[in-house]
């Protein structure tokens, strides 16, 4: 019989009883037949044939076997009668479907945001194909960075293995001729870059390579976003003409919806919204510009049919060395080779490198929550079955198999884990844009994030993965049980609960990891906020600008930032202002330095100082000390001879008082030390404070400007009134993302605030389920233990032998679970500190307050039961009730 009718007949059993009788009877008849025709009498006839045939009723059973998928059906019973247990038991089984939710629906939540982030490719076309270009320099150990533009013209003439290499930076730029001068974010792109990607216009056209070319260069494409907010999505506004940073540009083209650059690793986290040609100034081109090494570009190439990325690479090992002959003065240092290198890495790679580390640890979090809700839950089996033994007996001794009572906890346990991963989802569906939208930055990648095919079929498979681990610790004891002990034993002794032991010692192990690692990473988090920065951002209002184009003012452009810093500081209330860039804490560049009659180190190492741009009263606005010499003046405009102050980390490499009046070189640039303050931290994680250079606005120019202005009093100064002071000198000048220093510092840790949330959300939800399930399991455990307490005490054992008999297995398996997790916390102390930026210091103080708190909540999960059963216990009650 086939497989399909034998599926079949489990959903027609009257038809099936009704062939096995009609079959049967059919058989019998002939077999009554055949003995008549022997010449037996018609009863005999029917005897024989009924001795011949057997039983009727395991003839039937057999052809039943054969016509029917008998262990589906038996599966189905199994269903049936743990469902009526569930029924039965509401409450329990309530409280287990809650505990397996909340570690199912927490892993949802952090498996979408992997799989949106992580898992999922990149939304262009054959993405699998394009490469980002990366360098290095491995003499020197730096990381990877992108090429200069005179290295990727080269290696665009003379690769084999990539076509269409482009490349793109990003600026502040500004539209002018509405109401208020509007700032917009935008990427500088080469002309290939579009078509490198796959991407078509949803309207007009993009760029192609001549719009790279001197005197092409004003045209623009509008992102969706800005094209449907700024535009009101008009169809016709290809052609349009702009005004953008003073020169008139036209619209040629709008990007589909969905279409980003803005990833991680590849741009900042603030959405693109415009996008101009490259400038392809000589500066940029030559390889004897002042900043011939200035890497200021992402470059992204797509491999050519049929080569891999290893087969890319060589080919650009290659070119690298090539050009590293040609141009030795630019890749060797005190005649050493550098060992400069180009790589192809795939871009999703790229984009995904620097979340990696974080979601996976994020997830490895959840995992060891879902961990404890599965040992909750088992426990609650394993409590529940205790109640059993009669039935678990009976059904032994009536002939169920053990397999047979394996697959029914087993299938209980699924029906548990099943409903705690629906409930799950549903948690899913509302953590998962509550997690997207406490995201700090813009992340493109969440923008399309939703619980998708792949993230049903994860949840559905940690939910079978979940039923398993909570259900086969009682399947495995209860299915090898005798059924002579079980109908035998009165009340639960010492033997028989180490698989109950054992569990308590995995989820006080599990939760002193995830406690301790969240821990350390809110404490580093705590102690970057209030760590000495050596500047006052209270009481400092900042904001940015866009300043005009290089060529615009002379003798410089930023005697315009002068302009407005005067009537800035007349303002009432003002006490400074400045303008620098970068500002406090927003990761200055690192140049490289050199300072006269210092020897150059014969290992090539580098000497990298963090480098801002900033006007006479920086240091009085952030109230930065002076040390010695004099600070930058409105003296150090561009005809005069250049200066520098140093901070004091940087004057101590010089020598002690020997600072002043020395030259630092900086690229092409010489300039004179004329003072030095006091250090300042440069980044948010920066603990050891690093050398920092500081030049004059007005002798360096800078397009992309932040405004600083320190009030006095504490009233805060109106939006309105700096922007209308800053009119007063230029009304076509955008300014924007104007907020107090104190929110720009907060907003430096901000993602490091967000995963120390995230995480302690996760390792509170651990610690409540955890203590929970440890108090849970002992008293109950102890209380299980009543007839044995009560045969000690009718044999004269005192109070303190009573507790010292409950209280040994108990804290010798909770401090084997504390000792395990202490263990495998610091066996992994520098992956944690490796993965969560700001954890520094693995405190062990934590980790012993975590055990003293379980140890707690092992010492009086025993002692309440055990006090209740001191007072009120009769021994010869508690016997007879046995």
């Amino acid at each position: 019989m086939s497989s399909w009718s034998r599926f079949v007949y489990l959903w027609r059993p009257d038809a099936l009883d009704r062939d096995l009788d009609d079959e049967l009877r059919f058989h019998a008849e002939m077999q009554i037949q055949r003995n008549l025709a022997r010449g037996a009498a018609p009863i005999e006839a029917e005897a024989q044939a009924r001795r011949r045939f057997g039983s009727v009723v395991r003839a039937k059973e057999g052809m039943r076997e054969a016509r029917m998928m008998v262990w589906l059906e038996s599966l189905a019973a199994d269903l049936q009668y743990g469902a009526r247990l569930l029924r039965r038991g509401i409450g329990f089984a309530a409280l287990a479907m809650l505990t397996l939710s909340l570690g199912i629906g927490a892993n949802a939540a952090i498996f979408t945001l992997l799989n949106a982030i992580l898992l999922r490719p990149l939304p262009f076309h054959e993405a699998h194909r394009l490469v980002a270009i990366v360098d290095s320099f491995t003499a020197l150990g730096t990381n990877t960075a992108a090429p200069t533009i005179p290295e990727i013209l080269d290696l665009r003439a003379r690769t084999r293995g990539l076509t269409g290499v482009a490349f793109f930076d990003t600026r502040d730029f500004r539209i002018t001729g509405a109401d208020e001068p509007l700032r917009v974010f935008t990427a500088r792109v080469s002309g290939s870059l579009f078509s490198t990607l796959g991407v078509r216009p949803a309207l007009g056209r993009l760029f192609v390579d001549d719009d790279n070319l001197s005197g092409r260069w004003s045209v623009v494409v509008l992102s969706d976003g800005l094209w449907r907010r700024s535009f009101g999505a008009d169809p016709n506004v290809v052609g349009r003409r702009l005004t953008v940073n003073g020169s008139p540009h036209t619209i040629v083209g709008v990007l589909p919806r969905g279409f980003s650059l803005d990833y991680p690793g590849l741009s900042t986290s603030e959405a693109i919204e415009m996008y101009v040609p490259f400038t392809m100034y000589d500066a940029y081109t030559s390889r004897s510009a002042d900043f011939v090494n200035v890497r200021r570009v992402t470059t992204i190439a797509r491999l050519c049919p049929g080569v891999t990325h290893e087969q890319a690479s060589a080919d650009l090992l290659t070119i690298a060395h090539a050009l590293r002959d040609e141009h030795p003065e630019l890749y060797r240092r005190a005649g050493r080779d550098l060992g400069f290198r180009i790589a192809a890495e795939d871009l999703h790679d790229t984009v995904t490198r620097g979340s990696r580390a974080v979601l996976g640890f994020l997830f490895g979090a959840v995992l060891l929550v879902l961990l404890i809700a599965c040992v909750n839950t088992g426990q609650f089996l394993l409590a529940q079955s205790l109640d059993r033994d009669a039935e678990v007996a009976v059904r032994l001794s009536l002939g169920a198999t053990r397999g047979r009572l394996f697959r029914q906890f087993l299938v209980e346990s699924s029906l548990l884990a099943l409903a705690g991963g629906a409930l799950g989802l549903l948690q899913a569906l509302w953590l998962v844009p509550a997690l997207v939208a406490l995201i700090p930055g813009h992340r493109p990648e969440l923008d399309t994030i939703a619980i998708d095919r792949t993230v049903l079929a994860f949840t559905a498979a940690i939910s079978l993965l979940s039923a398993l681990a909570a259900g086969v610790l009682p399947a495995v004891c209860f299915s090898r049980s005798e059924p002579g002990r079980r109908l035998r034993s009165r009340g639960a002794g010492a033997a028989g609960q180490r698989p109950r032991h054992l569990l308590v010692a995995v989820e006080v192990a599990v939760a002193v990891v995830l406690l301790a690692s969240a821990g350390w990473l809110i404490q580093g988090v705590q102690r970057l906020q209030n760590t000495d920065r050596g500047l006052s951002a209270d009481e400092v209002t900042v904001m940015q600008i866009r300043g005009a184009g290089a060529q615009s003012t002379r003798p410089i452009p930023s005697v315009t930032y002068q302009q407005y810093l005067d009537r800035l500081a007349a303002l009432p209330g003002v006490e400074a202002a400045a303008v620098a860039f970068p500002l406090p804490l927003r990761n200055p560049p690192a140049v490289e330095f050199a300072i006269d009659r210092q020897p150059e180190p014969a290992d090539a190492a580098r000497q990298l100082a963090g480098y801002q741009i900033v006007s006479p009263d920086y240091f009085r606005v952030f109230r930065i000390p002076l040390r010695e010499g004099r600070a930058i003046g409105a003296e150090d405009v561009v005809d005069r001879p250049r200066v520098a102050v140093i901070n004091e980390t940087l004057a101590r490499r010089v020598g002690p008082g020997d600072a002043l009046g020395r030259q630092i070189r900086v690229g092409a640039n010489a300039m004179t030390i004329v003072g030095v303050v006091g250090d300042a931290q440069g980044t948010p994680f920066e603990t050891v404070r690093s050398p920092q250079i500081y030049v004059s606005n007005l002798q360096q120019f800078e397009p992309n400007m932040n405004i600083a202005v320190r009030v006095s009093g504490g009233a805060p100064i109106a939006d309105e009134a700096i922007k209308k002071a800053i009119w007063t000198v230029s009304p076509e000048q955008a300014v924007f993302n104007i907020q107090p220093m104190s929110s720009l510092v907060r907003g430096s840790l901000a993602e490091q605030r967000y995963f120390a949330i995230l995480l302690g959300a996760f390792a509170a939800l651990a610690l409540f389920m955890s203590a929970g399930g440890v108090y849970t399991a002992v008293s109950y455990l102890v209380a299980r233990r009543t007839h044995e307490i009560a045969v000690h005490i009718a044999i004269g054992a005192q109070a303190r032998d009573i507790v010292r008999l409950v209280s040994a297995p108990t804290l010798r398996w909770t401090i084997a679970g504390l000792a395990a997790g202490v263990t495998v916390t610091a066996a992994f102390r520098d992956l944690i500190r490796a993965t969560l930026r700001g954890v520094r210091d693995t405190d062990p103080i934590l980790l012993s307050a975590l055990a003293l708190f379980y140890l707690a909540i092992a010492v009086i999960a025993m002692w309440v039961p055990v006090a209740r059963i001191l007072h009120r216990l009769d021994p010869a009650d508690a016997l007879r009730s046995e």
